[in-house]
């Protein structure tokens, strides 16, 4: 989500969604790398992210992110597949 876009909760967010316009590149990877990261860390409490990795996907119009992680109390990893594209 966007910031805004939660009740109660106006300052979580991402805003990935506004990087889904841009020209696939490693710029644009590394600010989803980057934003990613960080609304894990800051939002997200109970887990320890291991690793992220994005791939661009579909001739430049999807990435491909898996997101690595387990839980505090845990000693299992889990992993989450995520195609992001943008609708059209």
């Amino acid at each position: 989500t966007n910031n805004g876009e939660r009740f109660y909760r106006p300052n979580l967010g991402s805003g990935i969604r506004n990087l889904l316009f841009e020209p696939a590149s490693e710029m644009v990877r590394d600010k989803l790398h980057t934003t990613i990261t960080d609304t894990i860390e800051k939002y997200e409490k109970r887990v320890i992210l291991r690793k992220l990795d994005i791939n661009v996907i579909d001739d430049g119009l999807a990435y491909n992110i898996d997101i690595y992680f387990s839980i505090i109390s845990s000693p299992e990893f889990f992993n989450v597949n995520i195609k992001l594209d943008r609708v059209r």
